[in-house]
């Protein structure tokens, strides 16, 4: 192993977990398994591209650190759970939630409610476990998010399957809208 034990700042740990996003996530060129795995030596050195420094145990310390659960390890390998827009055959449970949830801008919540939700940018549509996790991850898109209440029960009656891909997120191909309403808040 090549630890050397000098722990990431935070900015540090930031600039490289979106880059080991994006390269997870998004770059069709890195050699990857069908289920997305890439060797963990090949990120860090396309990596090193960009932050000279990189070495394959800073790669692992922000996989073991990140509090989203956005990589998974195996072994000299690592992928991103989730957020993919190239092809990656996911192998997660089916989710054994009732209602997730699903933050969007004010101006579609009318369209996402009569439409439903399909993925955009992904090749799957996110959806997270609870109000609050809704929203932070809404805050990436819009300033003031609407909270959706997406019936898991239901998509899955209708044949939707869903995925846990963490605590926090799972994944869907669409959700119908008769699955979709907004949050009532109270207060």
């Amino acid at each position: 192993m090549d630890y050397d034990f000098n722990f990431l700042d935070e900015k540090q740990r930031e600039r490289l977990s979106r880059l080991m996003a994006f390269h997870l996530r998004h770059d069709a060129a890195i050699e990857r398994s069908p289920d997305g795995y890439v060797s963990v030596q090949k990120l860090a050195e396309v990596i090193r591209r960009k932050i000279a420094w990189v070495k394959p145990h800073h790669i692992r310390e922000v996989a073991i650190f990140d509090t989203k659960g956005r990589y998974e390890l195996d072994g000299e390998r690592i992928r991103a759970r989730y957020g993919h827009s190239i092809e990656v055959r996911l192998d997660y449970p089916e989710a054994d939630a009732d209602v997730l949830y699903y933050a969007v801008a004010p101006e579609v919540v009318a369209q996402v409610v009569a439409e439903g939700l399909k993925p955009t940018a992904r090749k799957m549509v996110h959806l997270s476990a609870s109000v609050d996790q809704a929203l932070e991850a809404g805050r990436s898109r819009t300033e003031n998010p609407v909270v959706l209440v997406v019936d898991a029960k239901l998509a899955k009656q209708r044949g939707i399957k869903i995925l846990k891909a963490s605590d926090r997120v799972f994944l869907a191909p669409e959700i119908p809208p008769e699955c979709i309403k907004t949050l009532e808040r109270s207060g």
